[in-house]
């Protein structure tokens, strides 16, 4: 149970209706879409008014989508798919290294849209919304408060207080970052909103949160049907982002050897959702294997920032005391009233720990995983 802090205000009041609730929901939703949009379509306006030609994915600001990520969308919007990879010669006989799923997904607007900046345009109104909506349903999974679950979906669309915790490294760039940026009226140089970049986060993001609430609900009340869905949901993670489903893999995995030696339930659901998961990882799986048999696979994977070792990080202390933090207080908040619920954090914060600090003898650029 949260403590109540604010009085009742009014969208509380609206919300508590499951229309009103709704209709808030989508209508907020537009608005993160519409606001997420909004300053790369004025820079268009005052450009083509200037008689200027506007261009909004341009390689100084946009290294990682013009290299690698949008000449994949290219190949599906061209017919080619599974997209080959354009740095590997003979690139039509490469196994998939990078995921399908964003590129089918980008190239298939691609393939709709006049060119690539309405494209990216629209997918910038789509996806926030829907990562809006995800993190609402989450919030209130969580908490069982509107009020509060609007706040996490705000929070987590319009600042990035969840991805980067690099960033705050003083309390005016905190102040910069999160609190201008999440007041609209705040005129803040901001051309290019937080979920602007592909395939990472505007992509990958909204199947790692519908991941997140379908492990949840399986977790907060077991059964055959949660299972089945909460593993199509990893599926799709699989062909979707590494890192995410690599911190899935790892979480979901605590959570049942929880169950498995001191609970001792559920585990019949738990094996359903293992079972399911690795059916759907086998043409991952033979995939990469294809992959690393390939003359290539070693020098491709160098310019991914392929790592060997383990160590630990103290470059990522910021990390490290947040989520010591943020572990207290699960702790001290649910200790007596979820205890469900403590271990769901407990694990989740125990899995950034090891994904970053032990899961890394063999790890592509593992600071993706902050």
């Amino acid at each position: 149970m949260i403590l109540r802090i604010v009085p009742p205000t009014l969208l509380e009041k609206l919300s508590r209706t499951n229309n009103a609730g709704v209709f808030l929901l989508l209508c907020f939703s537009l608005l993160v879409g519409l606001l997420t949009a909004a300053p790369q379509f004025l820079i268009r306006r005052a450009i083509l008014q200037s008689g200027g030609t506007h261009l909004w994915i341009q390689v100084p600001y946009y290294s990682d989508e013009t290299e690698f990520y949008l000449p994949r969308a290219r190949e599906v919007a061209d017919g080619h798919f599974l997209p080959s990879d354009l740095h590997v010669v003979p690139n039509k006989s490469l196994a998939m290294v990078l995921p399908p799923l964003p590129p089918l997904i980008f190239g298939s607007l691609l393939s709709l849209a006049p060119d690539v900046n309405q494209a990216y345009f629209f997918l910038h109104i789509i996806s926030p919304a829907i990562i809006f909506i995800l993190l609402y349903y989450i919030g209130y999974a969580l908490t069982g408060e509107r009020i509060w679950s609007f706040f996490l979906g705000f929070m987590g669309t319009l600042t990035p207080a969840f991805a980067f915790t690099r960033d705050f490294s003083s309390v005016e760039r905190f102040t910069n970052l999160v609190i201008k940026n999440f007041i609209p009226v705040v005129q803040t140089f901001l051309d290019r909103p937080f979920l602007s970049r592909i395939d990472n986060p505007l992509l990958t993001l909204p199947f790692y949160l519908a991941t997140i609430l379908s492990l949840y609900l399986l977790w907060s009340k077991p059964s055959m049907r949660r299972a089945v869905i909460a593993s199509f949901a990893l599926g799709l993670l699989f062909y979707t982002y590494f890192f995410y489903w690599v911190f899935i893999v790892v979480f979901s995995s605590l959570l049942f050897l929880h169950d498995f030696f001191y609970v001792k339930q559920n585990i019949k659901t738990f094996f359903v959702f293992v079972a399911l998961s690795v059916i759907l990882f086998i043409p991952y799986a033979i995939n990469y294997l294809s992959f690393s048999d390939a003359p290539y696979s070693g020098e491709y994977l160098q310019r991914l920032s392929f790592e060997r070792g383990r160590m630990f990080r103290v470059s990522y202390w910021r990390d490290y005391l947040i989520y010591g933090l943020l572990g207290l207080a699960a702790y001290f908040l649910l200790k007596k009233n979820d205890r469900r619920k403590l271990i769901f954090f407990l694990a989740a914060i125990a899995t950034m720990f090891i994904v970053t600090d032990v899961i890394q003898y063999e790890n592509i650029s593992s600071d993706n995983f902050r």
